[in-house]
């Protein structure tokens, strides 16, 4: 990637790998030239917001949140992250239960998620 391109921020790439344009200078180049949806980087971007909402509920998950003292964009934000992350976590917890742990319980189903969607990710851009 050139320096204009770090330097420009959002950026298109054209056929060629190692010509990039930003989105001002679309306008003067061949509409047949340029890929503008890319089906391995869309992959990509959804897999990488998935290990990212993942990690942001390990996180969240040390932090006690009151839902009758706290921000109400905090509780937003933490609802959100367990509305999206529950569906993929849930059947791994059931492969692998919460553990005792002192007073608290460890949960290992946000690892084997990551694992999981990492290995997914790598055989679908493998075929794509």
């Amino acid at each position: 990637m050139c320096q204009k391109c770090l330097l420009e921020g959002i950026i298109i790439f054209s056929t060629p790998p190692s010509v990039c344009i930003t989105l001002g200078e679309l306008l003067f180049y061949n509409k047949e030239e340029i890929v503008i949806l890319d089906i391995r980087g869309i992959v990509a971007v959804f897999f990488q917001i998935l290990y990212y909402l993942i990690l942001a509920r390990i996180i969240l998950s040390f932090f006690p949140i009151n839902p009758y003292s706290s921000s109400p964009v905090l509780i937003n934000i933490v609802q959100f992250v367990r509305q999206v992350t529950e569906p993929l976590l849930a059947p791994f917890r059931s492969l692998v239960p919460p553990m005792r742990m002192g007073a608290g319980y460890l949960d290992l189903s946000p690892i084997l998620a990551i694992v999981v969607l990492s290995i997914v990710r790598n055989m679908l851009l493998r075929f794509l």
